[in-house]
């Protein structure tokens, strides 16, 4: 039975006219729509009818749609709000007290999960990132309105953090986003192109990085190119440069492989060593 269906027979049954129970409320033509089901009450006039007719009110939100609806109209300006505040975590965990979702809370918990995901990122903390891309990807699965930015770059970090233990980035695509992960993205897909020995100086002018991935850049060329001792030379100075976890890492493979070419096999060692390091630190966090 409909909600509107429910308020209907309960007045009906009381021998209370529309005008009686809608009283100064709400219109009688505004009860009328609701009970033919053309139009949603609000929190408030679903209390006042339950408290007109003396029924509970958890009687009209019995059916599981029905109790979702209004428990998101309690809480959706609290999410909304928590969203634009970038409170990612206090916006998931309401979202998620509603025990069910719709196509607008599975577009909050995609982009949450995939801020958070990202922040644990560039933090180092690489197994919690992970779970967190999962996550995301799984809401942005549910929901007609997610970007296709946030699907990609999930799936991205995803095969990222896996390849992290084979010291090689996969992806290599290159995707239009105004989210402020853009910069970094940019970055890892020309590490990425870099890797596979593709050219990106086509492409790098168009775009601006930061002076560290940049550099990281330059050197990456020098290697491609054979030249592993100005390749090192760079590496060296960007190792002196306060580092994120993930940037330090994909600099010391380069620094590891500079070494074995350069068949200073000791430097090579020791950096292999520190490089295994980092990365059990990044992977259990």
């Amino acid at each position: 039975m409909t909600l509107g269906n429910k308020i209907k027979k309960a007045r009906t049954e009381s021998g209370m006219t529309q005008t009686e129970l809608a009283g100064s409320s709400i219109t009688r033509n505004m009860l009328s729509q609701i009970e033919n089901n053309t139009a949603v009450p609000s929190v408030s006039t679903i209390k006042h009818i339950a408290a007109k007719l003396n029924i509970p009110v958890g009687y009209f939100l019995s059916d599981d749609d029905n109790e979702f609806l209004y428990k998101k109209m309690q809480v959706i300006d609290d999410i909304k709000s928590m969203f634009r505040e970038n409170q990612y975590q206090h916006c998931i965990d309401l979202c998620l007290a509603l025990n069910s979702a719709d196509d607008e809370i599975d577009y909050i918990l995609s982009n949450s999960y995939f801020s958070l995901a990202y922040d644990h990122f560039i933090s180092g903390s690489l197994k919690t990132a992970e779970g967190l891309f999962i996550k995301s990807l799984s809401h942005a699965h549910n929901t007609v309105y997610i970007s296709n930015a946030v699907s990609y770059y999930s799936a991205v970090f995803i095969d990222i953090i896996k390849s992290f233990n084979n010291n090689l980035i996969r992806k290599n695509e290159t995707y239009s986003n105004s989210a402020p992960q853009k910069e970094t993205m940019t970055y890892l897909n020309m590490i990425s192109a870099l890797n596979q020995k593709k050219d990106v100086s086509d492409t790098i002018i168009e775009v601006t990085l930061n002076k560290i991935h940049l550099r990281h850049i330059e050197a990456k060329k020098f290697i491609n190119c054979d030249d592993f001792i100005e390749a090192e030379r760079i590496l060296s100075e960007l190792m002196e440069q306060e580092l994120r976890p993930f940037e330090k890492y994909m600099i010391i493979v380069d620094m590891e492989l500079c070494y074995v070419h350069l068949d200073d096999f000791k430097n090579a060692y020791q950096y292999s060593t520190i490089k295994n390091e980092l990365y059990k630190q990044m992977l259990n966090n």
